[in-house]
């Protein structure tokens, strides 16, 4: 997959996690309002969606090292003189 590409599906991915989290939170209130004892069990739905932010994270931290090096190693081998 092409960089431009990824890079512009970020914040669609991003918005989908959130919803997602959004609604399981949402069922976590109203679980909570229902039944009180059994609450924690709408907790245990929003773990992956912890776990997604994080390897988006670690996504976005990946990607800006990876395309800061090839910039500048671009940039060394467009200056770098022919022998």
């Amino acid at each position: 997959m092409d960089t431009s590409i990824a890079i512009q599906l970020i914040p669609f991915i991003v918005v989908w996690v959130l919803i997602q989290g959004l609604l399981g939170l949402s069922y976590y209130i109203v679980l909570r309002q229902l039944d009180p004892r059994r609450a924690w069990i709408a907790l245990l739905i929003l773990i992956p969606y912890v776990g997604y932010i994080i390897l988006l994270y670690l996504h976005f931290i990946t990607l800006n090292l990876l395309t800061s090096r090839l910039t500048r190693l671009e940039e060394m081998v467009s200056t770098k003189t022919p022998e």
